[in-house]
This record gives C-alpha cells, sequence and structure tokens, in this order.
C-alpha cells in the first residue's frame, strides 16, 4: 500500500538538508528520516512558564488546550518525496520498460457514485471506458477511448478545496488522451491527512509517479508521452512535479499558480485532512515560511527549459501574482528554453477559465499527439 508520512517533528522536517534538487544524491537513495522531540518541549515550556508572587494564589495554572491542538498535536510530520532526481532530469527523457508482473500496486476498481451515472452511460454508448479506481490507495476516475490504440496520459490535478472530477477527465479523454482525475493527498478520498499544504503537494508528486509508472504497464496508454493539467492548487502541484518528479512531462498546464508562492494567506498553507480542507495548521508561520522557500518551484528554473509549459493567470490575482510566474518564464528563457508560454487575462483574478473550455490549451495538449 502506499507508503504513509513519516512520523516526525515539524521542526526538524523544515532544516532537512535534502530539500534542494542539487543537494540530492544519485536516483535511488532515500532522504534521512529525522525526529524530534518538539512537540513534548513546547509543551512542557508552555506548562513551566506559569509564576506565582505573594498576592497570586500558588496553584499552577493548567495550560489552555484548543480541540484545534488537540486533533493536531500528534499530527504525523510530513517529509518531502523520499526519491532524489537524476542530474540529467531536464536534459534526457525517461525510457519506461515496466512489465505489468512487476508492478506491485494493489488496483481496486470501485463503484460509479450516482451524481455520475446518468453521465457515466452517456460516456460508456459513446464508446469509452469509464472507471473509478484506487490505485496503491491513490483515488482516480479514469476515462479513456476503448479503441485500444495507445494515447497519451493525461492527469488533472484538482485546485484546493476541491476533489478529482469524471466529467472533467470525460472532457479531456474526448481530446484524444487516456485522462485521469486524482485526489490530491489529503483531500477528497485521500488516505492521507492532517497534512499541511506545502506538504501535500509533495506527496501528490508521490502519486503522480505511481500513476506513471501503473499506465507504463498499459497497452493502449503512452505513459512516458504524458501531460499534467492543474488549475490552482493543481497547477502548483504540476510546477512543483517538474522539480520533484521521478519522470519528466511532456507538457504541463498551470493555472491561477505560482512557482514564488505568498505564504502570508493563512487559509491557503492550512492543513488538510482527509477531505476537511483548510483545517488549524500543524506549522508555526516561521516553518511555513522556512520550508516553502527551500522547496518553491521558482528556485529551480533548469527544470523547465525542456518541458512544454503553458501558464495563464488572472491579471488581478491576489493568492497568485502574475508576475511571479513572469519571472519564471524569464528565468527559463534567460537559460535558452523556448517553451514556457504565459497568457495573462486583464481584468480577472482567480478565475481564469477551466482548461479544457480555453481552446488555447486543448491546442497546446496537442503537443502530447505529436
Amino acid at each position: 500500500m502506499k507508503k504513509k508520512i513519516l512520523a516526525a517533528a515539524v521542526a526538524a522536517v523544515i532544516m532537512l538538508s535534502g530539500c534542494a534538487p542539487e543537494e540530492q544524491a544519485s536516483e535511488g537513495e532515500s532522504s534521512s528520516e529525522v525526529s524530534s522531540s518538539s512537540s513534548s518541549s513546547s509543551s512542557s515550556s508552555s506548562s513551566s512558564s506559569t509564576s506565582t508572587s505573594s498576592s497570586e494564589s500558588s496553584t499552577p495554572e493548567t495550560p489552555q488546550t484548543s480541540p484545534e491542538d488537540e486533533q493536531y498535536a500528534n499530527a504525523p510530520a510530513p517529509v518531502i518525496a523520499s526519491r532524489t532526481m537524476p542530474e540529467d532530469y531536464s536534459a534526457e527523457p525517461v525510457e519506461f520498460k515496466t512489465e505489468i508482473d512487476e508492478f506491485n500496486a494493489q488496483v481496486k476498481e470501485l463503484p460509479i457514485p450516482d451524481e455520475y451515472k446518468g453521465s457515466y452511460e452517456g460516456y460508456t454508448n459513446d464508446g469509452y471506458s469509464v472507471r473509478k479506481l484506487e490505485i496503491d490507495g491513490i483515488p482516480l476516475y479514469e476515462v479513456k477511448k476503448n479503441d485500444g490504440a495507445p494515447k497519451p496520459l493525461l492527469i488533472q490535478i484538482h485546485g484546493g478545496g476541491w476533489h478529482k472530477d469524471l466529467d472533467y477527465a470525460a472532457n479531456l479523454a474526448m481530446e484524444g488522451f487516456c485522462a485521469v482525475s486524482i485526489d490530491c493527498a489529503g483531500s477528497g478520498e485521500s488516505q492521507d491527512g492532517p497534512i499541511q499544504a506545502p506538504a501535500a503537494f509533495l506527496e501528490t508528486v508521490k502519486d503522480i509517479d505511481t500513476l506513471v509508472e501503473y499506465y507504463n504497464t498499459k497497452s493502449d496508454v503512452d505513459a512516458s508521452n504524458f501531460g499534467l493539467i492543474g488549475s490552482s492548487m493543481g497547477g502548483n502541484i504540476a510546477l512543483y512535479y517538474v522539480v520533484y518528479g521521478k519522470y519528466k512531462p511532456t507538457a504541463i498546464t498551470a493555472e491561477n499558480a505560482c512557482p514564488d508562492p505568498l505564504t502570508d494567506h493563512g487559509p491557503i498553507w492550512d492543513c488538510f485532512d482527509k477531505g476537511q480542507n483548510w483545517q488549524t495548521s500543524v506549522w508555526t508561520d516561521e516553518q511555513l515560511e522556512d520550508f516553502v522557500a527551500k522547496v518553491k518551484p521558482i528556485n529551480y528554473p533548469e527544470y523547465f527549459k525542456d518541458v512544454w509549459v503553458y501558464a495563464c493567470c488572472g491579471e488581478q490575482d491576489g493568492d497568485n501574482p502574475p508576475d511571479r510566474m513572469e519571472n519564471l518564464k524569464n528565468a527559463v528563457e534567460a537559460l535558452g528554453g523556448e517553451k514556457f508560454f504565459l497568457k495573462i487575462y486583464e481584468g480577472l483574478g482567480h478565475e481564469t477559465p477551466q482548461s479544457w473550455y480555453d481552446v488555447e490549451t486543448r491546442e497546446f495538449f496537442g503537443k502530447l499527439k505529436q
């Protein structure tokens, strides 16, 4: 089953030296597992801070603990993807030779929910295969033309506060892809949680690795030629995947996303807990800022040089300002990259059109079919 997040203190995770790709070793080695007693020490310091005077009672005060503190006091500390980054990642595609009997993920097929029954039957009547799956603990919908012909893999990553979407996958499948819509770590039916938002991004990166490996075992899916499509949080995860993913995508879209994220927008960085998004944060503001500063994609423009990127932002997006995406585009182009496209919608905020409605984006993903 899918490897669960290791229990370790947040403070130790923030100090983890393996965050940056250039600090990682050769592929196959793992990041160090770190543990600490910071949670217990903070509790003891709180209880020992009570002072008394001659005019006060000598009875120590009992520290006040909120229900939120109790709920997350022993939350597992997220760790960065344990897999390492090949030095030539940005230049060399990965060749896949996995055989179906070598893939060890537990795959379950589940019934389609009632709310999708009408459209589900319509897709199958039109010759599409529609399945709800759990692959190595990763919940998803899969839609593809049931014609046996190899088709590019396209993974759709939802935004924060949302979940996988069968209709979204079906629309992408009608464009000629094997379309997979997933639940990100800590969201929807995911088994992960509670998990801090930026760590959920990196856990989802590992999930995408697993899915690419699984679909490489299917004769009617071209997993060596795969793309990622995401909006808001999903766009952020697509950016993180280019830097931290095990495999090189051919193309990604990143809508309403930010390669240099703001850390002063509280709800954006709170916890996800099995579909109950925006829960009480486990990390302090300082820990969050340190973590994000180490892992943010803007630090690594070289990884975007040879990947097709289509980014679009609202001109007035206060959560993911478009100038930050412009900075990444400029940095990639300064390295000689010519595959980064950016569109800014005038007068719009965090509300650009959904990708499969966007004609330019649909044409962009035609690169997966070339």
